[in-house]
């Protein structure tokens, strides 16, 4: 029996539904086994974030989002309490200067048919994700979607 985790083709992925991912709440997702942070913006943006602190692991949905002194929207890990901007840079850690080279991972992600979708390759997004009704197997991956 192989348990390996199938790697599915890289491209565009739909990760939740639109309707799931509110401003100062954190939706979790696993993009072929790789934790993810949903969140979206008070502007309404939606970003992507590894849901794993690069400092030790802590799952960063289980923080809280923040807003720094110089009005940029943050995501605090629950652990030690380290801050990352929504596309990933460290801007706080406390008791010293953050660490400009520390990242949380992050992915380019887009919104269409009340779906975000995730760009899952290396470099930027070439293309459009698919459109239209989503596929009945869609609901089986992403949940049903949320009522208003």
């Amino acid at each position: 029996m192989d348990l390996e985790p199938k790697r599915t083709p890289a491209g565009w992925r739909a990760a939740a539904w639109s309707r799931a991912v509110r401003p100062g709440r954190f939706t979790r997702a696993l993009l072929d086994g790789r934790p993810l942070l949903l969140g979206r913006s008070k502007a309404g943006a939606a970003y992507a974030l590894s849901d794993l602190c690069p400092h030790r692991g802590a799952a960063l949905s289980t923080g809280r989002a923040r807003v720094e002194p110089d009005g940029r929207e943050s995501v605090e890990c629950p652990y030690h309490l380290w801050r990352f901007t929504h596309d990933g840079a460290c801007v706080a850690i406390p008791g010293r200067e953050a660490a400009p080279g520390v990242r949380a991972p992050s992915w380019p992600l887009t919104e269409r048919d009340g779906r975000v979708w995730i760009w899952t390759r290396a470099g930027p997004p070439r293309g459009e994700p698919p459109q239209g009704k989503p596929a009945p197997w869609l609901a089986q991956l992403l949940g049903r979607p949320p009522s208003s």
